[in-house]
């Protein structure tokens, strides 16, 4: 008899430990993951009576913008962003303004500008524009970013989710403690069809949402009203009511200026006209994607909308 004749067979892995070997690894796995995505959250002083909130994480390096305002009936915050921030959010209001918001205004339905409703609506009274509500009250398809086209279904938002003053057109809160304005104003059919913008102590400082996304191509719902012309159109009213002073923040990355707007609303005009052009010379949407866009414009494709997903999104606005 041999030594090989006299090893036992190795022991057989049994089921239990199987599945706390499994157990293990999903819960490390979503641990990692929600390291990942916490991240940090700071705020900064743009103005005396408006402040920046910036969250930002290792998952979204560009995060996403919050602004707190200043008035005689409160703090207004326009944004929640990501509920898993939006507690962080609310903290760094009342540590630096000495309480939390009494007004939150949502510039659109998406989850990183409206998750964290409902953790706030106790205290806050939820301002959006009335398509919002319409959205957020049913199922609804969505924007997706796997690949031109994508999307995804979404279940009704809870009664505390949802927005409780809804406007249409113009809707002006009360007045800063300095007597300037807080106006909010509908953009129709430009990054989704129920857009805010938020202009605020005369255009000192302007909240486009997702209007502007500086230095990358901006994100077209054309499932829910977003239509690339009439961003355009929106980035025109907001370059004519601001000045060479006037901080405007999108809802990520940092403030641009009035002269940085203008210089990329000319890049995302000339990517429009060259697709419209190559559409009415008969292309279809494979062939122009396939051929791309010029390289000066290769700047602007980035993770959360590359280049074939723009040409996507403004070829279907132009039908």
């Amino acid at each position: 008899m041999t030594d090989t004749d006299t090893q036992k067979p190795p022991r057989a892995i049994g089921k239990s430990r199987w599945a706390l070997i499994i157990f293990l690894f999903v819960a490390a796995s979503l641990l990692t993951a929600y390291v990942l995505l916490r991240g940090s959250t700071d705020i900064r002083k743009l103005t005396e009576q408006v402040y920046l909130i910036q969250s930002t994480s290792p998952l979204f390096p560009h995060g996403s913008n919050s602004i707190a305002v200043q008035t005689n009936n409160g703090i207004v915050l326009i944004d929640t962003q990501l509920a898993i921030w939006t507690g962080r959010v609310n903290d760094a209001i009342v540590k630096t303004l000495g309480a939390p918001p009494s007004t939150v205004v949502n510039t659109h339905w998406h989850t990183d500008h409206s998750g964290g409703n409902d953790q706030l609506t106790e205290a806050a009274d939820i301002v959006a524009h009335e398509n919002v509500l319409a959205l957020l009250s049913r199922p609804h398809e969505g924007f997706g970013l796997t690949e031109p086209g994508s999307h995804h279904t979404y279940d009704p938002r809870e009664k505390d989710g949802l927005p409780e003053t809804v406007y249409d057109g113009l809707l002006t809160l009360a007045p800063m403690r300095s007597g300037g304005l807080v106006e909010i104003v509908h953009f129709p059919h430009a990054h989704t069809d129920g857009d805010s913008v938020v202009f605020i102590d005369d255009e000192k400082v302007v909240a486009v949402g997702d209007i502007v996304w500086p230095g990358s191509f901006p994100f077209i719902d054309v499932h829910n009203g977003g239509d690339a012309i009439g961003l355009l159109a929106a980035i025109d009213v907001i370059l004519a009511r601001t000045n060479p002073q006037s901080i405007i923040v999108g809802g990520h990355r940092d403030p641009t200026t009035q002269a940085e707007l203008a210089a990329y609303r000319a890049q995302i005009a000339e990517t429009i006209e060259i697709i419209r052009t190559a559409k009415a010379a008969g292309k279809s949407l494979a062939e122009i994607t396939n051929e791309g866009l010029p390289g000066q414009y290769a700047s602007l494709s980035g993770d959360t909308v590359p280049e074939a997903t723009w040409i996507s999104m403004v070829y279907q606005s132009l039908e």
